[in-house]
């Protein structure tokens, strides 16, 4: 078992819609990979006397029975994308309550997302969200990682920062986002969910990274 530190600087990722559950099914593989953890949540013995990295617990919580669980919530209105991690090759790394999903997904409705479905899972999401903070000694803030675009990403983000921002209102909160396809024929819609969006987080968020969907496509395009 790794020695424990008496002060920890942990974060808690927050995946919330497809993409962001996708963007977090990616990290975690790399997290792991980067640790030396397997896809179980265990440290080969042969391994552990190796493992002297300081960040390790700013990601990673220490169960005490050998087992290291991501400080990670993923959430989605609807179960298909979750489902994935729920029978995939990660899916002893977390515990089933980090794994929330709806019934009914949000159909690129941010209204869906924010004020009628979205608030059947919120209190849920919030719970999990306390606990896993409390098992914190240094909680710095939250990584949120979701898109602009769906009623999910951009409804149900929103709808979740304003809860947490009331009860972690000095945690930092660094946002990694996509951003929508200016070449899409839904273009408009999605500049109008970007707007909502942005009006509700803009208070809320100390910063924010934002990732293109089809950077590689206006590349080809240049050649």
């Amino acid at each position: 078992m790794l020695e424990k530190k008496a002060f920890e600087r942990e974060c808690i990722s927050v995946h919330i819609g497809q993409a962001g559950v996708q963007m977090g099914n990616a990290c975690w593989e790399l997290y792991c990979l980067e640790h030396g953890i397997q896809p179980d949540g265990t440290i080969p013995t042969d391994k552990v006397k190796e493992q002297h990295d300081s960040s390790f617990g700013t990601f990673f919580s220490d169960t005490g029975s050998g087992k290291y669980v991501p400080r990670a919530v993923f959430i989605d209105l609807e179960p298909t994308v979750i489902d994935e991690i729920r029978t995939g090759k990660y899916r002893s790394l977390f515990h089933p309550e980090q794994l929330i999903s709806g019934k009914e997904d949000a159909a690129n409705n941010y209204a869906r997302g924010h004020y009628t479905i979205g608030k059947e899972i919120i209190d849920s999401v919030v719970d999990r969200t306390r606990k896993m903070a409390d098992q914190c000694s240094g909680l710095q803030g939250f990584l949120v990682f979701h898109s602009f675009g769906g009623g999910t990403g951009s409804g149900f983000t929103s709808l979740l920062m304003e809860r947490l921002s009331l009860d972690y209102g000095k945690k930092s909160k660094l946002e990694f986002s996509l951003l929508l396809n200016l070449n899409d024929d839904s273009y408009l819609a999605d500049f109008l969910k970007v707007s909502s969006e942005a009006r509700q987080l803009f208070h809320i968020f100390n910063s924010w990274i934002s990732l293109g969907l089809h950077a590689e496509k206006e590349a080809e395009r240049e050649r």
